[in-house]
């Protein structure tokens, strides 16, 4: 039997960059947003292998658990993966957080990061970068403080749905990663270990990069603003996903 893991994320958290390079481990198939929206985002060649297209949408979501069963069926190597955001489907949703079988890494970015990041895309519609020398972004925005607070109460509620529904005594079922810790070799390693791959390898690199490579004041207008509410609520820009909350918490408890 294949080892099943999903990536519960959210948007602008680098799961592009961390699938890619899970799907390049020898043992593992990962595959994107099985469950967007509007798309069945399937490479080609398991689009004739399942025999579903990127716009089957609705005979995906008729029978949305027998849909990855294919899935599964279809991939090759011994553990097979996909991202999952809250939203996509709620009966694929339950059945990762309740079956002991499905391994879930949560991965998880600063929110500031990842509101900053989502309006950047929202504003340019360039969503990811295959090329270091293209999908830059070149616009500002302004940043809505209310409609961020709405963003960290609901990232709030899915962290705590998620580390409350994983029955997780042992260690083997749940992996919090943070998007400040991407990159670095022990994280891969460790990830590898609560996987069951054997050693990670290294020598392979993602095909997607960062867009922003500007500091927030060049690209959101009213920064300033920005870091003075953030001081009010004791966060930053800067701290991982975990404090903020836990902070952002306290401060609103």
């Amino acid at each position: 039997m294949k080892q099943r893991f999903v990536v519960l994320t959210s948007r602008r958290s680098g799961s592009y960059f961390l699938g890619d390079l899970l799907d390049r481990q020898p043992a593992v198939t990962c595959h994107g947003e099985l469950f967007k929206r509007n798309v069945v985002e399937l490479r080609p060649a398991f689009r004739r292998g399942t025999g579903f297209d990127r716009h089957d949408v609705e005979r995906r979501d008729a029978a949305p658990l027998a849909f990855l069963d294919l899935v599964v069926d279809e991939s090759p190597g011994t553990h097979v993966g996909f991202k999952l955001f809250e939203y996509h489907n709620a009966a694929v949703l339950e059945y990762v957080l309740g079956d002991p079988n499905v391994k879930v890494i949560f991965l998880a970015r600063n929110p500031v990061q990842c509101w900053v990041s989502w309006q950047l895309a929202r504003a340019t519609d360039q969503w990811t970068r295959r090329n270091r020398n293209e999908g830059r972004y070149d616009a500002t925005i302004r940043f809505e403080w209310d409609e961020f607070c709405r963003y960290v109460t609901a990232q709030n509620a899915f962290y705590k749905r998620v580390t409350g529904c994983v029955d997780d005594k042992t260690g083997h079922r749940l992996l919090c990663i943070d998007y400040q810790d991407l990159g670095k070799q022990d994280v891969y390693d460790r990830v590898a270990r609560f996987l069951g791959i054997g050693d990670w390898d290294h020598g392979t690199g993602s095909g997607y990069f960062k867009q922003l490579n500007k500091p927030y004041p060049q690209v959101v207008e009213n920064w300033c603003d920005v870091e003075n509410m953030c001081k009010q609520v004791g966060v930053d820009e800067t701290m991982p996903f975990e404090a903020f909350v836990a902070r952002w918490r306290e401060a609103n408890a």
